[in-house]
């Protein structure tokens, strides 16, 4: 009897810390790996006279692609933050229309506040997250939509258009080599 109760002790103890939201400062290591996972991946890859956001701006504008290689690894290197991402959507209750939304989640850090459309009371601006996509995405990414017809919808509603946005520009790649650059762009914004 007693180990049949420890058995299920034990087991409610690991579901309840599989689904534990992880620190901001685990997350910032999630994050800072899988850069340095794709930088390592692109600069393998990439032509010597280019150089790395180039080549990265390039990849996420369809202008060139990666071997297959390269493409399986950076899909490897995102496997923590999709699982992490996942949390992320869960616990906020948002709306993923396709998995390859999935991943731009992984990007904000665990106490970002998404459902937060209070902008006076956040510590990062629409004009920072904004700021935040084109540095990671490129000024080709930008092009796209302007910020400021969105900034009266709230964070959650910036978020989603981003989203879908830079996942149908980039795709699948594009979005994982992005996501490291605009997650600690996020965190160097909340810093400020």
């Amino acid at each position: 009897m007693k180990k049949i109760l420890l058995g299920l002790v034990a087991t409610v103890m690991l579901s309840v810390a599989g689904n534990a939201q992880i620190s901001k400062e685990s997350w910032r290591k999630m994050i800072e790996n899988h850069k340095v996972n794709v930088d390592r991946v692109l600069n393998s890859e990439k032509p010597k006279d280019v150089e790395l956001n180039k080549f990265k701006e390039q990849i996420i504008l369809g202008e060139r692609k990666l071997s297959e290689k390269s493409n399986l690894e950076i899909a490897k290197s995102s496997e923590p933050l999709k699982k992490y991402a996942m949390d992320f959507i869960k616990k906020n209750d948002i709306l993923v229309e396709n998995e390859d939304e999935i991943l731009f989640y992984s990007g904000f850090y665990p106490d970002f506040p998404i459902n937060d459309d209070n902008f006076e009371t956040l510590s990062i601006t629409p004009d920072e997250l904004w700021y935040c996509a084109i540095e990671a995405a490129g000024v080709g990414f930008g092009a796209s939509f302007g910020i400021h017809t969105l900034k009266e919808k709230g964070i959650k509603f910036i978020t989603k258009a981003i989203t879908k946005v830079l996942v149908k520009f980039a795709g699948p790649i594009g979005t994982a080599i992005t996501i490291a650059d605009f997650g600690f762009c996020l965190y160097r914004a909340d810093q400020d």
